[in-house]
């Protein structure tokens, strides 16, 4: 509930929580509420300390008297004062514009001193001398005094009064009975006479008496009660206004107060409107100037004046006092409509540590059995209470969409971070991939049970998720045939399962718009994941188009935050509630499991309790996050085995046990990296790939591991006939290490040489297997590879000039940078990362 201290500062309060709490905010010596003082122990939601209530640091008088204490009420039923009411107690109300006055007016036709209504039976009004006059409806002045009935209206400057019953006095508050015993007696003797007599119109003279007395009563029944102010309709529709600024402002105060809403136009936004709700389509209120003419769609034109106003719909013309409200005036009435609807029964904002009890922190005593396996995590609050999402009974898939700035970072986190504390890392493993560069759910990477994290910035490596989920739900479809067993469930009751495993996609529009190829794949494993213990959540901002049926007909539950449009919240839950959520109120959003909705606000995940009372706008101390509080609950417990292995390094070196080393290559579907290890004798090692990708570095790698391990390395020099010379000497030595690079280069002029010895000299010692190493263009001849002990490919702008090398297709790798190739050694293809160091120099084989 919300309430307003001194310095129109407005608190969310929780209910139940004491006034003094709420007096140590305000630091105010005493709390007032209108004319009561609050004690420090009065508990939030018992009156008058309801939601909307203003709170004073001293007594100060109020427009509207509270309801409930069994006296007539005293109502302004239209002019700058509408709604406001006062009790007509044993002294009367004094109706003035003087501070002196018990109901006081700011209706400039009003005296300071105006007029006195006595008490009843029956209440009467009298005029004090005022300067333009009390009078009733029907214009009679009212000197001396006159019945105030509840069917009649009294005018007292421009505005119009009224005597209405107490909304809590049971009695009175209808038209008076009739006097049937008087009027069957009348009736009687009237009989009597005519037949003494013989006359039959005497009769009528017993029931002149009786009728006289009924006349009032009957009319009383038949016009209706004055009506207050909530019940005064406006002009449906967009309203054109034309007026002075006070008298046009007022009048829109009114009809903001009608409709219940804020006006759409900011130029007449006032701080009391946080009261009503967010305008709607409709409401528009067009303030005219003087000569100006009412725009075409507007439905109604009123023009509004100190002397009255008229309300022009069509052809019905409307016209009566002025409806004017002044601001604070508006404000009590919005008040007063807030605390009778009462707060929402959602709250602001909630912590899920509001929504846990006492002893929530006790770990599971059944380690083997399966009932703490269900995955049950609180989320929110509802109108009924806690929250709670079952991803065993509402799954096994959840839909999480909300546009920015909806809370759907808050409400994964939330999620996640609730089903790691209530679950152990051998019971529930968590894969992250976030396409928000990690800052989605950052706070959730460090805990335990996380077996796997992928971001955008990890590049292309969506297909090493898919592999290494399809690679885990094969394994457990092979575990459970071999015992014999139908679903995860049935081995969770034997004992010794697995983990859960929940995988956690935001942006997951992101990722279905770079890797479309995704989409067949997790439809795929989606469709497994009830049987093998997998569950999906998929965050996305625009769930139209990336959510395909195939995935949808797997979704269960659906949790919509605030959506751009209501098409959008009729695609999510089949209607448009999630559109129409206020853009103010983060994390209130519609939970939809099967064809049950709810409401829900999403709490925040932090482990410590809101404050009881906390200033709307202000952030209170968030305390100890709750992904923190769940990995120190299980930071004694093992980890998570890794789903699959970060990704490849943007720059490695070789540094392993004695040999050499290509690089480091990576193998998602078998969840390993190896290092690629090269045998001099056993063939030669061909890196192809464009100029700049790492060639020349990679050579200078293998040169240094040649060193250690008892090789020469010689690079070929560049003249012909040295290189030459150098390829006849390095033949008579095997520990020779011949480094080539730019290979079609070194060809092309050793072909020169010796009418083209040199260059069949080069291809005979990569025939026979002698210590070579070389680099080359994609365009270089492919069959330099064709003895090759190991080939690496650096992926080039042409699929083509790629393919000639044997690459397999779908194998780019341009978004990975210098050193990224496709390594074969042994007969298979796999992305590696290849040793790259500053080549050196060498000292010449040939002096």
């Amino acid at each position: 509930m919300l309430v307003t201290i001194p310095g129109d500062v407005d608190l969310e309060v929780r209910p139940g929580a004491r006034a003094g709490e709420i007096r140590a905010v305000a630091r105010v010596p005493a709390l007032w509420c209108g004319r009561t003082r609050l004690d420090d122990d009065h508990p939030a939601g018992v009156p008058p300390l309801i939601h909307g209530a203003r709170l004073t640091s001293q007594s100060m008088p109020t427009r509207l008297a509270p309801a409930g204490h069994g006296m007539p009420m005293l109502r302004v039923l239209d002019g700058p004062d509408a709604g406001a009411t006062c009790a007509v107690g044993p002294t009367g109300v004094l109706i003035g514009r003087s501070p002196a006055a018990d109901l006081r007016l700011a209706d400039p036709a009003v005296s300071e001193l105006h007029a006195l209504v006595s008490p009843g039976p029956p209440v009467r009004v009298r005029d004090l001398g005022s300067a333009n006059g009390s009078a009733p409806a029907t214009g009679t002045a009212l000197r001396r005094g006159r019945r105030l009935a509840p069917d009649r209206i009294v005018v007292v400057g421009r505005s119009g009064l009224a005597v209405v019953a107490d909304a809590e006095e049971p009695a009175q508050s209808g038209p008076r009975a009739l006097p049937w015993a008087a009027l069957v007696g009348g009736a009687t003797t009237g009989v009597v006479i005519a037949a003494v007599t013989g006359r039959w119109y005497l009769a009528l003279i017993g029931l002149a008496a009786p009728l006289a007395m009924a006349a009032p009563r009957l009319l009383e029944r038949l016009r209706p009660p004055p009506p207050p102010l909530a019940e005064w309709e406006p002009p449906a529709g967009p309203i054109a206004i034309a007026g002075d600024d006070p008298w046009a402002r007022g009048y829109v105060r009114a009809v903001a107060l009608a409709r219940g809403r804020a006006p759409v136009e900011e130029r007449w936004r006032e701080p009391w409107m946080r009261w009503l709700a967010p305008p709607a389509p409709g409401d528009e209120l067009v303030g005219l100037g003087p000569g100006e003419n009412a725009p075409s769609w507007c439905a109604s034109r009123v023009h509004v004046s100190e002397r009255g106003r008229s309300e022009a719909t069509g052809e019905t013309i409307v016209s009566g006092r002025p409806l004017a409200l002044d601001e604070d005036m508006a404000d009590a009435l919005a008040r007063q409509a807030a605390g009778s609807r009462g707060a929402d029964a959602l709250p602001r904002s909630v912590r899920w540590a509001d929504l846990v009890h006492e002893g929530h922190d006790t770990p599971p005593g059944d380690a083997g059995g399966p009932a703490h396996r269900r995955l049950v995590a609180e989320l929110g609050q509802g109108e009924r209470g806690v929250v709670t999402i079952d991803l065993d009974r509402d799954g096994p898939h959840v839909l999480v969409a909300g546009t920015t700035g909806a809370g759907k970072s808050v409400a994964l986190e939330t999620l996640v971070s609730a089903l790691a504390h209530a679950h152990s890392p051998q019971d529930l493993a968590i894969a992250v991939v976030d396409f928000k560069g990690g800052a989605g759910l950052r706070a959730c990477l460090d805990l335990p049970h996380v077996c796997g994290s992928l971001t955008d910035l990890d590049g292309g490596q969506a297909a090493r998720v898919i592999a290494a989920l399809s690679a885990e739900l094969a394994g457990r479809k092979a575990a459970l045939a071999e015992r014999s067993l139908a679903s995860l469930a049935a081995w969770e009751t034997r004992g010794d399962a697995p983990p859960r495993l929940l995988v956690v996609i935001d942006e997951y529009q992101e990722i279905v718009g770079r890797h479309p190829a995704f989409l067949p794949d997790l439809a795929r494993l989606a469709a497994q994941g009830r049987s093998l213990g997998l569950h999906l959540v998929l965050a996305t901002q625009r769930p139209a188009g990336a959510v395909t049926p195939e995935v949808r007909a797997n979704v269960s539950a659906t949790l919509a935050l605030r959506v751009a449009s209501a098409t959008e919240s009729r695609d999510l839950i089949g209607g448009p509630e999630a559109a129409g959520i206020p853009a103010d109120l983060p994390g209130r959003a519609v939970l939809q499991r099967g064809s049950v909705s709810e409401h829900l606000q999403v709490a925040a995940p932090l482990a410590q309790p809101s404050p009881s009372v906390v200033r709307v706008g202000a952030t209170p101390p968030p305390g100890r996050s709750l992904a923190d509080h769940a990995a120190r609950r299980w930071e004694h417990v093992d980890r998570a085995p890794l789903l699959w292995l970060p990704p490849l390094p943007q720059r490695w070196r070789a540094g392993g046990p004695p040999g050499i080393s290509v690089g480091l290559a990576d193998l998602p579907h078998e969840r390993r990296q190896h290092e690629v290890r090269w045998d001099p004798d056993a063939g030669a090692l061909i890196i192809a790939g464009p100029a700049r990708s790492g060639r020349s570095g990679a050579l200078a790698t293998i040169a240094r591991q040649a060193r250690e391990c008892g090789l020469r390395p010689v690079h070929l020099p560049d003249d012909a006939r040295e290189a030459s010379r150098t390829l006849v000497l390095a033949g008579l030595d095997p520990r020779v290490l011949v480094l080539v690079d730019d290979a079609e280069g070194a060809l092309a002029r050793l072909g020169a040489v010796d009418d083209g010895a040199a260059a069949e000299a080069l291809l005979h010692r990569l025939a026979t297997r002698r210590p070579t190493a070389l680099a080359c263009a994609l365009s270089a001849p492919s069959r330099l590879a064709s003895g090759a002990a190991v080939t690496a490919v650096v992926p080039g702008a042409d699929a083509h000039e790629s393919g000639m090398w044997g690459l397999p297709r779908g194998g780019d790798l341009s978004h990975a940078g210098p050193g990224r190739a496709w390594v074969r050694a042994g007969g298979s293809w796999a992305e590696a990362q290849l040793g790259w160091e500053q080549p050196a120099v060498d000292e010449p084989l040939v002096t």
